[in-house]
C-alpha cells in the first residue's frame, strides 16, 4: 500500500486508477460503481471501482473479470 508523508504523519495514498467496465456491453438500470481493493500478483494493493450490476451477484461479475471476490456476497476484496 502506498504511503504519503503529510503533516507529520504517514497516511494511505490511492492513486487514481483505470475504471473497470463490464466487457459484455450489458445494458440496465441497475449497473452501479463500486470502490474495491484488488490484490495484484505480487501482493501489491490497487483501490479499483468496478462496474457492477444488480441482476447478478458481485461475485459472478468479478469472476468474469478474473478476479477472485474475498467473499461470496459483498466482496470488498479481489
Amino acid at each position: 500500500m502506498f504511503e504519503i508523508f503529510k503533516n507529520g504523519v504517514f497516511i494511505g495514498y490511492f492513486p487514481e486508477t483505470k475504471h473497470w467496465n463490464r466487457k459484455d456491453n450489458h445494458e440496465c438500470g441497475t449497473i452501479y460503481d463500486k470502490g474495491m481493493i484488488i490484490l495484484g500478483s505480487r501482493g501489491r494493493q490497487h483501490k479499483r471501482n468496478v462496474e457492477l450490476c444488480g441482476c447478478e451477484g458481485e461475485a459472478e461479475t468479478l469472476l468474469k473479470h478474473l478476479l477472485w471476490p474475498a467473499s461470496p456476497k459483498r466482496p470488498a476484496i479481489a
